[in-house]
């Protein structure tokens, strides 16, 4: 038996492919490059672009003058130059001011939109009284008690303006105060948390609501918004409502 002679491999042949530089293109390429680095360059040091103008908006309690002065742009800064996380930084360092956007009016005018904080309800913690607002955040000292605004007294300590407060009796009030709210309990006075976390709960018209363990809330506040839509007399005679336990609130009537 003769054996087939073994097939000659076949060499393949690599074609490389030949680039051709276009010269033209190349040069344009390059002088587009350098141009916009120019522009760019011009635009960062140009004196047409420097920040001559600052427009302050929506600011009501904070003044104009402090907000430019903590904003702390010096002469001939260029309005591209301005680090927008840095500024807003330095305005928020002042409790009062929630939130701020910069925004650059071209060529000149920086404007600076602030907003403020507004008090949603008081706090009074051993001997001093402070505005909260509905985050939680104490933001300013008050001097005198606003007969407009409920008050919720505490003690505690560490209260830092600009701070959202964490203890736990402080949550517990500022709770209460939102479900008596929703449970259309109207005329919230105070909100008082005693040495063992049980909250009581007063009404304009001296008539209390009496709460213990911060527990169950809205199923108590509930009961409460029912007796007081029942018996209207409660309020008219003052006196208080006990839900310390659900399961068997009671009342008293003053005489």
């Amino acid at each position: 038996m003769q054996r087939r002679p073994a097939s000659t491999p076949v060499t393949r042949r690599r074609h490389h492919k030949h680039y051709k530089v276009n010269i033209k293109r190349l040069a344009l390429a390059l002088l587009l490059m350098s141009l916009t680095a120019e522009l760019v360059w011009a635009a960062f040091t140009s004196p047409y672009l420097y920040v001559k103008n600052k427009k302050v908006t929506g600011n009501v309690t904070v003044s104009t003058s402090e907000i430019l002065g903590r904003l702390a742009i010096s002469p001939k800064t260029n309005i591209f130059r301005v680090r927008a996380r840095n500024a807003r930084a330095r305005l928020l360092r002042n409790p009062v001011i929630s939130d701020v956007e910069l925004h650059r009016s071209l060529p000149s005018t920086l404007i600076v939109n602030v907003t403020e904080r507004t008090t949603d309800f008081m706090l009074s913690c051993r001997g001093k009284l402070y505005e909260i607002d509905s985050t939680d955040v104490p933001f300013r000292m008050a001097k005198q008690v606003d007969p407009h605004m409920s008050i919720v007294y505490c003690d505690f300590s560490g209260i830092v303006l600009g701070k959202q407060i964490t203890d736990s009796s402080f949550v517990n009030a500022s709770k209460c105060l939102i479900l008596a709210r929703e449970k259309h309990i109207p005329q919230v006075v105070k909100i008082a948390v005693d040495q063992n976390g049980d909250l009581c709960l007063n009404v304009s018209d001296g008539f209390e609501i009496r709460l213990g363990r911060p527990e169950r809330l809205a199923e108590k506040l509930g009961i409460a918004a029912k007796m007081l839509n029942q018996y209207p007399e409660l309020r008219q005679r003052g006196g208080y409502i006990n839900i310390t336990c659900v399961e068997a609130p009671a009342f008293k009537l003053n005489d």
